[in-house]
């Protein structure tokens, strides 16, 4: 078994949302923090985890490419490294079987397949390499307030405008993970992990009707439904693996949390 604090670590991506988890996970260890768009380093990098993504990759595909593969390529062709780490996505099994060795088929006319694309090319090109590793991360929740995606958006909304605008159908399902067990468990993949791919996620969907009602329970706010879209129902996210190889059991229920989600988000407020 490594020893954590005897290894170099190299984190992009470190002032997001998991990669500043992970700084906090890691304390005052080895770490190098390169600045943003530094691509080219005079030293050997150790085992680089790469947590930059685009949340924007509908409307700035160009950048989200540039994101998801240019900048990823620039670093394994110039830079000298232990291990690669991709920080990847389950949305990739898009409603299939969501064992990490099951096929990824994806229908290129769907525009919203773009995002999927860029993580499977990725998770490919990084795979190239056998001592590299790509890590499937579930929907991370956690202190994260001023982030556009959907948790962190209904939050603020609840409290800010007391009404909550859901463009989500409301018998969607997903799969919610809180930040701190997500950093803790990736670690221990990345430094000790026999395998090459791994999902990392709560292994359970819930309902967004139900997450919308509790908050809406909690802050008195009003739910506005805009939109009849299609229902995402994905598969349950297949944690066998690091039930398995690491005794994963995550025990932080978004509904039992939600609450001091609010709470936390209200002290940032003042």
């Amino acid at each position: 078994m490594k020893d954590i604090n005897k290894e170099k670590i190299t984190i992009f991506g470190h002032t997001g949302f998991i990669g500043r988890n992970l700084v906090l996970k890691l304390n005052k260890k080895k770490i190098f923090l390169p600045k943003r768009n530094s691509l080219i380093y005079q030293r050997n990098l150790g085992h680089i985890i790469y947590c930059i993504g685009s949340h924007q990759w509908r409307s700035h595909p160009y950048e989200a490419f540039n994101t998801d593969i240019a900048i990823i390529v620039n670093i394994l062709k110039k830079n000298k490294y232990k291990s690669f780490n991709l920080i990847s996505s389950t949305r990739i099994y898009n409603n299939g079987n969501t064992n990490e060795e099951s096929e990824i088929n994806v229908k290129i006319q769907d525009r919203d397949n773009y995002y999927n694309c860029l993580k499977i090319y990725a998770e490919n090109l990084v795979l190239l390499n056998k001592k590299n590793k790509v890590i499937r991360i579930s929907n991370i929740f956690g202190d994260n307030y001023e982030s556009t995606i959907f948790l962190p958006t209904i939050i603020r909304d609840s409290i800010n405008k007391k009404k909550i605008f859901l463009y989500t159908n409301k018998k969607s399902q997903k799969d919610f993970l809180f930040v701190k067990e997500a950093a803790d468990i990736i670690l221990k993949i990345i430094f000790n992990g026999n395998k090459n791919v791994y999902n990392v996620a709560f292994g359970k969907n819930y309902f967004i009707k139900d997450i919308v009602n509790k908050l809406k329970k909690i802050t008195g706010c009003k739910i506005i439904y805009k939109s009849k879209s299609k229902i995402i129902k994905n598969s349950p996210i297949n944690i066998n693996r690091i039930k398995n190889e690491f005794g994963f059991n995550p025990k932080i229920n978004i509904l039992k949390y939600l609450e001091i989600l609010v709470q936390e988000y209200k002290q940032t407020l003042k």
